[in-house]
């Protein structure tokens, strides 16, 4: 494999912008003297290259690499990964890699096959939350293309809404990156650390935010189920009305009356869309049901967009809390908040 290029920061899920590493004034003259052409003359080696699959990924990654490994992004903030097909572009820029981190549990279909993949939330969280075909679908009768996304086993891949797994995630890319480049372990173990302290801060934020709404809770009512594992770590009922990110998933007639029973029935004061505009089928249920949609949608797949571009993992974990806590009418602390989106901006 080729020396790669020098990293240049970026942000996650961008695209680094690359350029040849410029030479040594010293070395440049002892070439030219010499007047050999070798490899070691024109270019110095660079650290070690990283592809990170997704958005949480890259967060992650390159916060943890602190400068020290090239982290590239090989998903766009507007891809979905679970219909993610690989560019030729893209295949060459795993191919330069030495390290190739996916999220596993089939979050990222495209990517599962290829040799050497690390599925970091196989590997964090080997026993995740477990859906049933009841809890994916309590509808339970609606059209289905096998080929649309959002099947996965039986798994939920979205571990990383649960702080505690979002820290085990970290470790298992920390391991990783002190294997690829022992010399920067300590620091790279350092920032691992922190990230723990950090996303321990955020279950506890969490716990805060949701026990200062009064019980019982509605049920989380949102497009299709990718908040598991969320739902798992606070106690939370989810009801997972539609897939409603492929264009291929409708409800029938006798499921549609179901669902829009089940909301007027239970007193569950918002919808939680996952894009904006709000899918098809959700504006419908919303529309029928006379429940409104909240206006801030819950990021499922990856990060939350900014004015500027993608949010860090810490700042998407805090929207989407604050989003659901205010949806049922309760208050969020939202300058604990901005404290912990900060302190995890600083780790680097």
């Amino acid at each position: 494999m080729l020396p790669s290029p020098e990293p240049m920061a970026t942000a996650p899920g961008s695209w680094p912008a690359l350029r040849r590493q410029p030479l040594p004034a010293a070395r440049l003259l002892v070439c030219s003297g010499l007047g050999l052409v070798l490899l070691a003359c024109s270019r110095t080696p660079g650290p070690p290259q990283v592809v990170a699959a997704d958005g949480v990924l890259c967060d992650l990654s390159q916060r943890l690499a602190g400068g020290k490994l090239s982290v590239s992004c090989l998903l766009q903030p507007s891809d979905d990964p679970h219909e993610f097909r690989l560019s030729p572009q893209q295949k060459t820029q795993i191919s330069g890699a030495r390290l190739l981190l996916i999220s596993g549990y089939d979050l990222t279909p495209a990517l599962a096959g290829l040799p050497g993949a690390v599925a970091v939330s196989e590997q964090a969280v080997p026993q995740p939350p477990r859906l049933t075909p009841k809890d994916q679908h309590p509808s339970g009768d609606h059209d289905h293309d096998p080929a649309s996304g959002h099947h996965h086993g039986g798994q939920d891949p979205h571990l990383w809404h649960n702080p505690r797994q979002a820290a085990a995630m970290a470790a298992v890319i920390a391991g990783q990156f002190s294997q690829l480049d022992p010399a920067a372990a300590e620091g790279i173990q350092q920032r691992s650390k922190a990230m723990a302290a950090l996303l321990e801060r955020l279950d506890a934020w969490n716990r805060v935010q949701f026990n200062a709404l009064p019980r019982p809770w509605p049920p989380l009512a949102s497009s299709h189920r990718a908040f598991a594992s969320l739902a798992q770590a606070y106690d939370l009922d989810e009801l997972p009305l539609v897939d409603a990110t492929s264009t291929s998933e409708t409800l029938r007639p006798d499921a549609f009356r179901q669902v829009i029973e089940t909301l007027q029935a239970g007193s569950i004061p918002r919808l939680f869309a996952e894009q904006i505009p709000p899918a098809k089928t959700l504006q419908r249920i919303s529309e029928l049901s006379g429940v409104p949609i909240a206006a801030v949608p819950l990021t499922a797949d990856g990060l939350a967009m900014g004015p500027e571009g993608p949010l860090s993992l810490m700042a998407t974990l805090v929207r989407n809390t604050c989003t659901i806590v205010e949806g049922w009418g309760g208050r969020c602390d939202r300058q604990g908040g901005e404290a912990l989106t900060q302190a995890w901006s600083r780790i680097n």
